[in-house]
């Protein structure tokens, strides 16, 4: 009898443990229809678990499909050479993404702290320039963005 249970304790355990990874956003698999916020959370739990490589490309993913967060994170990433190679045009690039989309937001939305995040980092980009880049330094510039940050 014992060993009946144990066994079908084994059996009911190893049938929800895959039913669980087959329900799991798979990188591998992505598909037009993935939602981006499937994308976003299993890109942040790969960052979590130290897979960086899997995490830029599931945050890519929902990032392409203008999730916020994803490119928020992205853009962090980019900018402090964290698990991909240090980039700061491409931060750039993400952190005015989100500037050029959710601008005109309110800042009670959930989005608000990266939006403003993002406005901070491209005041910084915009005070000291990036080299070999279009992004000349402009003081005037950053403290415009600066300046809507802090109001956001």
């Amino acid at each position: 009898m014992r060993t009946c249970s144990a066994f079908q304790g084994l059996v009911a355990g190893a049938v929800l443990g895959f039913a669980g990874q087959a329900l799991a956003f798979d990188a591998n698999t992505i598909s037009a229809d993935t939602p981006p916020g499937e994308a976003l959370q299993f890109g942040l739990t790969s960052y979590k678990n130290g897979d960086k490589e899997t995490a830029v490309e599931a945050l890519s993913f929902a990032a392409d499909k203008g999730h916020p967060i994803a490119q928020w994170k992205l853009g962090r990433m980019y900018a402090e050479g964290d698990g991909i190679k240090r980039d700061d045009y491409k931060a750039f690039e993400y952190f005015s993404e989100i500037a050029d989309a959710h601008a005109d937001d309110s800042p009670s939305e959930p989005n608000a702290r990266f939006v403003s995040s993002a406005f901070v980092a491209l005041g910084g980009y915009y005070r000291d320039g990036i080299p070999n880049t279009d992004v000349k330094a402009d003081a005037g510039r950053a403290r415009q963005i600066y300046a809507y940050a802090a109001s956001y």
